[in-house]
């Protein structure tokens, strides 16, 4: 006398299952398949963190250190460009690797945060040709290694990079050629 529609329904709303089927299995098995939500990123907006998947659907709304490992993802609307935006980013799977936040800004474009705090603000058209670009000069330059704090790519024929303020403190130092 079970109702199997309102066992599925029930199962599949919970929020780490992205699919359920129940079956009856005679004369007396219930059979219970389901398909289980990956964790994909922490996101915090407004003050909390939250666990989502790839497809921006909310996990766990306390989210235990068992989850540290995966990047962070900051800003209104970022869950629902998550997905592409990393798919971008894993064209160059060194840079990628060090990837820590992934911010987005005014819902519009992406800042990049590195491991080393090195933030990357890419452009809100143009993104992928500007991160290859980014790619390009870190294999050439090695921007991620100097003491460099920002790397703005927002405009299209030009890369500004924001010095470290120690880097700028040594460039100030009376006596020093420049």
């Amino acid at each position: 006398f079970l109702d199997l529609e309102e066992v599925r329904s029930r199962v599949a709303d919970l929020p780490w299952v992205k699919s359920a089927v129940v079956e009856r299995r005679l004369p007396d098995t219930l059979h219970v398949r389901l398909e289980e939500r990956e964790p994909f990123v922490r996101w915090q907006n407004g003050g909390r963190t939250v666990l989502i998947d790839r497809e921006g659907v909310i996990l766990a709304k306390a989210v235990g250190g068992e989850f540290r490992h995966l990047r962070r993802l900051v800003g209104k609307g970022a869950p629902q460009q998550a997905a592409a935006l990393f798919d971008l980013l894993q064209d160059d799977l060194a840079l990628f690797a060090r990837v820590a936040t992934a911010t987005r800004i005014r819902e519009r474009r992406w800042d990049i945060t590195f491991d080393n705090g090195v933030v990357v603000r890419l452009p809100e058209e143009g993104m992928r040709q500007a991160w290859h670009r980014f790619a390009e000069l870190q294999a050439s330059e090695g921007l991620l290694d100097k003491d460099i704090r920002g790397i703005d790519l927002r405009v299209p024929d030009r890369v500004i990079l924001q010095l470290t303020p120690e880097a700028v403190q040594a460039r100030d130092l009376p006596g020093k050629n420049t």
